[in-house]
């Protein structure tokens, strides 16, 4: 498109739009292959034939790449028009606020990883994250949605064009004479569940951090009673239990025990699948780049800042306001805490951007930042913490949607129960405890997570094109492919 485009157009109002959608494609691909890969070879002219050597190069530096997309977006925002200046029907589309927002998700994964990954230039980086999402900011083309009594659950529910938050999204329902649908609904309520360490994040609607002791087996709505409102419009809470597709199985539909409400109608109503418009950029994430990649930046942030961003999301739920000095006064232990937490963030201020962190992470859930977070942050080793989910005192039968009815009967091998439950599961069999016959549900128990600091922030650079570049192509730190070069 972009080398063609000017071949099938008679003026450059009728191709510059089309060109710079392209800009912003390219920019989105690149930012994938950067974030999985590090370095990788740069085509920004299309291949004569299969011999053309710039098939056959090496890569480029991470620093060469990132230039690459920043200029493809400043190109592509420079012609995209902004929202409020889209036609009718032309929602979904790219604007040039979706083109400023998504430099400034990928500045700010590049300036933090620099900086948590120990390597130069960090700054410059986050400086332009900020600066980006600002732009966002006082366009005053974005609003946070706030309408009915649970904006934040509705957001991703029953929305469409009205919902200003959205930057970009993918269009589903009738396009034109077809009907597109999805069926992330249903994904997400059979097949996901969360963890106990995730719902600890969220804090109590004090405004205090949860504390979550293991002695008092704390029981499924435990976790929900006076908690961040966005923690039960998240995770699915007992006695929410009427999903649009039938009623909540514990375990069968959640490998923690824990359910999933985020994205899922449970009001009766049949949409599955569904035709919702699904969020790929979202005006919450900017808010929070900038919070974060302004307090990176040079550790300075105003109450001020906090108030426009971090905060503007917590009174939409009604939660009460992270105040600077407080926040530093009084890190949260379980932040801090190595093994539930962020051990790399330290210094005088650090409990700010702990609180930054905890609010991206629930804010954000299951939205698809959570991995590359992790990577960024220099904190893989989260990844061989045990992923543990309800807890369950002995066997026996469980009522966990709160219906009257048993859901459940966890049994013993060879045991023969007695039950209504819809479910019977054996223990070391079909579920596993983290102690024996009692315990949380631990899933991966006999699979645990093991992590290569020295190696597994980047993925291994396919065999495949190594080998069609005859070694030119480097292999990441690490990663052994066979191949003697």
């Amino acid at each position: 498109i972009i080398e063609h485009a000017p071949e099938h157009g008679t003026t450059a109002s009728q191709i510059d739009r089309f060109v710079a959608e392209a800009y912003f494609f390219r920019a989105y691909a690149y930012y994938q292959l950067v974030c999985k890969f590090g370095g990788v070879p740069i085509l920004v002219n299309t291949a004569g034939d299969i011999d053309d050597p710039i098939l056959y190069g090496p890569r480029a530096s991470r620093e060469e790449v990132m230039t690459r997309i920043y200029t493809d977006l400043n190109l592509a925002a420079r012609e995209l028009p902004l929202p409020s200046a889209l036609a009718d029907g032309e929602f979904g589309r790219i604007s040039r606020t979706a083109a400023q927002a998504f430099k400034a998700r990928a500045a700010l994964y590049e300036g933090t990883r620099r900086k948590f990954h120990g390597e130069e230039q960090a700054e410059p980086h986050l400086k332009i994250a900020y600066e980006a999402a600002d732009s966002v900011i006082q366009s005053g083309e974005h609003t946070l949605y706030t309408k009915g009594t649970q904006p934040y659950k509705d957001l991703f529910e029953y929305t469409g064009e009205e919902a200003s938050e959205h930057v970009l999204v993918k269009l589903y329902g009738y396009q034109e004479t077809q009907l597109l649908t999805h069926n992330y609904p249903y994904q997400m309520a059979v097949n996901y569940g969360v963890s106990r360490n995730f719902l600890n994040l969220y804090l109590n609607d004090t405004g205090l951090p949860f504390e979550d002791d293991p002695s008092l087996q704390l029981t499924y709505n435990d976790y929900f009673d006076g908690r961040d409102p966005r923690l039960a419009e998240t995770a699915l809470r007992r006695g929410v239990n009427t999903y649009q597709f039938g009623p909540f199985v514990p375990y069968a539909q959640s490998r923690t025990g824990f359910g999933i409400r985020k994205y899922v109608r449970n009001d009766g109503v049949t949409d599955q699948p569904s035709t919702l418009d699904y969020p790929l950029l979202r005006y919450a994430e900017v808010l929070l780049t900038y919070a974060e990649a302004r307090f990176e930046h040079d550790g300075i942030i105003s109450d001020e800042d906090l108030n426009r961003t971090v905060n503007a999301l917590r009174d939409r739920v009604g939660m009460s306001n992270l105040i600077l000095d407080d926040a530093n006064k009084n890190p949260d232990p379980y932040l801090s805490d190595a093994k539930t937490g962020y051990p790399n963030v330290t210094g005088a201020n650090k409990g700010v951007i702990l609180e930054i962190r905890r609010e991206r992470t629930i804010e954000l859930a299951m939205e698809g930042f959570r991995y590359y977070d992790i990577m960024r942050w220099k904190e893989g080793k989260t990844f061989e913490q045990p992923l543990l989910g309800l807890y369950i005192p002995a066997k026996g039968e469980y009522d966990i949607d709160g219906d009257g009815t048993p859901d459940v009967y966890f049994a013993t091998k060879g045991e023969t129960p007695s039950t209504t439950a819809k479910l019977t599961l054996v223990i070391d069999q079909d579920i596993l405890f983290s102690d024996g016959d009692h315990g949380y549900i631990s899933p991966h128990k006999n699979n645990p997570g093991i992590w290569d600091e020295t190696r597994d922030y980047f993925y291994p650079i396919p065999t495949d094109d190594r080998s069609l570049t005859g070694g030119a192509l480097t292999q990441n730190p690490g990663w052994n492919d066979g191949l003697n070069f």
